[in-house]
């Protein structure tokens, strides 16, 4: 089953019970300074616990640049053992979100079903 739940809604039991979380941030700050996750994930992770073995898909959205939010998030959320699985900033372009939305989706898919993914495909037909 695929669910979309506002963070604040979700709670440790929820996330023991996922095989793929897919945590998607907009980006905070000023170009120069203090750019990364919005306050709300950033305070969401960090009431996380440790949870190993819990696979993640992280995205970002933004205007100007995303910075280090990526690694920020894939920062915090290693500190608690989560496995960032796929990550994509998707910016304020048309073409761009276009091809970096079906980028990530592609990092999804093989996350999901590694053995149904075209990525898998495409790595035994050129490898």
């Amino acid at each position: 089953m695929v669910r979309a739940v506002p963070l604040s809604q979700i709670g440790v039991e929820e996330l023991m019970d996922t095989d793929l979380l897919v945590l998607g941030t907009w980006v905070e700050g000023f170009v120069v300074a203090g750019v990364g996750p919005a306050h709300a994930t950033r305070d969401w992770l960090a009431s996380l616990p440790r949870l190993p073995g819990l696979r993640t898909a992280i995205f970002c959205t933004y205007s100007v640049t995303p910075s280090g939010t990526l690694a920020s998030l894939r920062r915090e959320l290693g500190h608690r053992g989560i496995t960032v699985v796929a990550e994509r900033a998707l910016g304020p372009r048309p073409r761009d979100i276009a091809l970096a939305a079906a980028q990530f989706s592609d990092q999804l898919l093989a996350a999901a079903w590694p053995s149904k993914s075209p990525l898998r495909s495409q790595r035994l037909s050129t490898g």
